[in-house]
């Protein structure tokens, strides 16, 4: 059975393969590859047992190992194109590390808000979010004036719902508030829990969870914990939101001895998708698609 899964064949351009994230899919590429135009053949892959009784990897080095392979089916030599969307650019990063000990070249390394081992968002903290009516009527204004982003909107717009529900439905509300709390708690408990068992062993989580919905973003999330990267000798560009970090280099000016491209895409920050879906991605595509025909001519040359 294979990981790799096809959204484009069709095309005259080297192919761009794009590497799964935390939870194991890739359909949500979708709308990056019709972004890109009928000319850009376009791979995913997703994880290793995702919807099928093979057992998945518990290392980003594993993962790499193996999907290199799978991409070799399609395109036997380098130069390679390869990105990812969150935890997918650590696998992207090092699936070009291995290629490189193997004497590939990689054409384009990417990532789309992936952050770099170690990178933890300290100092990448977002520009301050201002409610412009919560601070003009006064409620929370100092509670939400420096908060990052998605915090502060988040309080301010549970807050304004709150107060526009009937006196009736404001319990149930909070309760529901409530629930989540400790549906969070339940979460973290299990993931200790877990890593206490399997964590230093380098085990995946037992399959005997495998059906749970939860289980290749745990499992992946072991896996990122357990890499141990090292320095890149070449470039690396990276999309994020502009003005989501301070730093719009994630933390990979540390590892890709070869320079940073940051690539800042214009747009309201609302969840961490927003960068593939439209219309952040029409933007991400067409600077994409320069980028990758920059790298072929410069590769020509």
């Amino acid at each position: 059975l294979t990981s790799l899964r096809l959204i484009r064949a069709e095309g005259s351009k080297l192919p761009l393969f794009l590497e799964h994230a935390g939870a194991g899919t890739t359909l949500f590429y979708v709308p990056l590859a019709k972004a890109l135009g009928p000319d850009q053949p376009v791979y995913t892959v997703q994880a290793r047992g995702l919807y099928d009784g093979e057992k998945p990897h518990a290392t980003i080095e594993a993962m790499a190992s193996d999907y290199i392979g799978e991409m070799r089916t399609v395109q036997p030599r380098g130069p390679y194109q390869i990105a990812g969307f969150c935890m997918g650019a650590l696998i992207a990063f090092e699936i070009s590390q291995q290629l490189h000990r193997q004497g590939e070249g990689v054409r384009f390394l990417g990532s789309f808000d992936g952050r770099a081992p170690g990178f933890s968002g300290a100092g990448g903290r977002a520009k301050p979010w201002r409610h412009p009516e919560a601070i003009e009527r006064g409620s929370l204004p100092l509670a939400v004036r420096w908060l990052p982003n998605g915090l502060a909107r988040s309080l301010v717009q549970r807050y304004d719902v709150f107060k526009a529900l009937e006196p009736g439905n404001r319990i149930p509300f909070l309760l529901g508030d409530q629930f989540e709390t400790a549906r969070r708690w339940v979460q973290r408990k299990r993931n200790a829990f877990l890593w206490r068992k399997i964590g230093e062993s380098g085990e995946v989580v037992p399959l005997i969870f495998k059906r749970a919905g939860w289980y290749f973003a745990v499992n992946n999330m072991f896996a990122e914990r357990r890499y141990h990267a090292t320095p890149f000798s070449g470039q690396m560009t990276v999309f994020t939101i502009d003005g989501r970090y301070s730093d719009p280099r994630l933390g990979w000016n540390n590892w890709a001895r070869g320079g940073v491209v940051a690539v800042p895409i214009s747009g309201e920050f609302r969840n961490h998708r927003d960068l593939m879906d439209e219309p952040m991605v029409l933007s991400v595509a067409a600077r994409l698609a320069a980028m990758l025909s920059a790298a072929g001519r410069s590769t020509v040359s």
